[in-house]
């Protein structure tokens, strides 16, 4: 017999975390756990959706509808942690004025039989409150505090699904290993790579959308409202000053990259041949997006 509910709950996670291009979508279906991977689809889902209502419902509108709607988002940003808190527990049952409920079954179902826990979704909640605050990032110890949760976190829960152990169906983390922390390399060099492919599309929009380091474009020249009518010009990686800004962003991430690679071997002995193809996948990914956005501001 089907259980409807569940089949709804997945169909739903699996229609927002395929939503646009996404490499770590992409690399998780290479998982050869059917089990991890819809744990993978519940995971990102929530947090794609807490980051889709504050995109689109909140930083894409006018000044004057964003302080109107400002306290209800931040209301809505409380509702999805605590829903996380109890989906951690194993406890969350719908309730009417739900955070996407059908997601968060689906993270019940899952979350609540691993020792994963709701610091990943923490994370990523602490950072996109800064962006419903709209303060920009000043520098590049800001950056690194912001990407924790942007990039970090979500990348901690994928290194989580390649490593945990399988304790009688509950996930475990292996003794000694620290997914944050073993995650933080390649997450930072992903979303770097990222920032600079999609800085136009960005720059167009809110400048909140614009997480780069004040102090970066400060060196380039531009206060961040210069840059962003400079950046969304059709002609921007031609011209030299945002050519300069996407150049150190680009470095920066080269380094970030050369430290992920250095780390992958000692990551050897938590993944199994599949599961070490599926990681080595994902980089090649980034590496790739990064050759190609590296030539699009160097032609």
């Amino acid at each position: 017999m089907v259980d409807v509910e569940a089949s709804e709950a997945l169909a739903r996670c699996r229609e927002l975390t395929t939503r646009g291009a996404n490499h770590l979508h992409e690399a998780a279906r290479q998982l050869p756990d059917a089990h991890r991977y819809t744990f993978f689809l519940a995971a990102y889902a929530a947090m794609r959706a807490l980051d889709d209502l504050i995109d689109r419902e909140f930083l894409d509108q006018a000044a004057d509808v964003r302080a109107a709607r400002r306290d209800h988002v931040l209301e809505r940003l409380q509702r999805w942690e605590e829903q996380v808190r109890l989906a951690a527990a194993g406890a969350y049952l719908p309730g009417e004025d739900d955070f996407e409920a059908l997601v968060f079954t689906a993270l019940n179902r899952h979350l609540g039989h691993s020792d994963l826990g709701a610091e990943p979704f923490l994370r990523l909640s602490r950072s996109l409150r800064r962006d419903i605050e709209e303060r920009g990032l000043r520098d590049w110890d800001e950056w690194y505090d912001y990407c924790e949760g942007a990039a970090v976190a979500p990348g901690a829960v994928f290194l989580y699904l390649l490593t945990a152990r399988d304790d009688g169906g509950r996930l475990e983390t292996p003794s000694g290993l620290s997914v944050m922390d073993e995650a933080r390399e390649l997450a930072r060099f992903c979303y770097l790579t990222h920032i600079v492919r999609d800085l136009s599309e960005d720059a167009r929009g809110n400048p909140q959308l614009l997480t780069i380091p004040g102090e970066i474009l400060e060196q380039a020249g531009f206060d961040r409202e210069r840059f962003r009518r400079a950046a969304s010009d059709p002609h921007a990686d031609s011209d030299p000053a945002v050519q300069q800004v996407a150049a150190r962003l680009l470095q920066r991430a080269a380094v970030h990259a050369h430290r992920a690679e250095a780390r992958m071997p000692a990551l050897s002995e938590y993944l199994g041949e599949a599961n070490r193809a599926v990681l080595e996948r994902l980089f090649h990914l980034y590496r790739d997006a990064f050759v190609a956005v590296e030539r699009q501001w160097q032609s």
